[in-house]
């Protein structure tokens, strides 16, 4: 964690998600998650981001503290969208 504006963006083609430093401009690292990932959303009060695997049929969990994969979740066929609810307690 850097201490500052981060974005994080799906790369689909890639299996990653690139962690985006906002000041500079630059891809700070690539997280490694599965085939095809397409959707993200992010839970601000645990510090987790949610990203769905399109071909790998997972759901990887992301501590954005250490910006390393703490859970792979099995999910339905070619998981599309990901949305984590305003409490934080559910991901759809």
């Amino acid at each position: 964690y850097l201490g500052h504006p981060l974005a994080y963006v799906c790369n689909y083609a890639s299996g990653t998600v690139s962690v985006v430093d906002l000041n500079q401009h630059i891809n700070y690292m690539d997280i490694k998650v599965g085939d095809g990932a397409l959707a993200i959303d992010i839970n601000k009060q645990s510090e987790l981001a949610y990203v769905t695997n399109f071909f790998a049929n997972t759901l990887s969990v992301i501590n954005l503290q250490s910006n390393i994969v703490i859970d792979t979740i099995a999910v339905g066929s070619y998981p599309a969208g990901v949305k984590v609810s305003r409490n934080g307690r559910y991901v759809y």
